[in-house]
């Protein structure tokens, strides 16, 4: 999933390997710059991706909810957005 999440940073992908707790993640991930509104997006995706991943493992766990990979994935990539409260008219 990281792999898909990162593909447009290339460092970042090599890097993900080298940390070994989520912990190391939050803490190195301002080193990754990006620009304009991408950078606002890239701040927030590692956030994104533990809150839905956490959301889906209690769904799973407490709720007999199913595990897709492709909305994770989906939803991860729309959370930002939604938290930055962008519209088409803000662009």
């Amino acid at each position: 999933m990281w792999e898909d999440l990162t593909a447009v940073n290339g460092e970042v992908r090599h890097s993900l390997d080298s940390y070994s707790s989520a912990k190391a993640l939050f803490v190195n991930w301002t080193q990754f710059k990006s620009m304009n509104l991408a950078f606002h997006i890239w701040t927030v995706l590692p956030f994104a991706m533990f809150w839905v991943i956490w959301h889906t493992r209690n769904e799973a766990v407490f709720n007999e909810g199913k595990v897709n990979c492709d909305k994770i994935l989906h939803t991860v990539k729309a959370y930002p957005w939604s938290w930055m409260n962008i519209s088409s008219r803000a662009v």
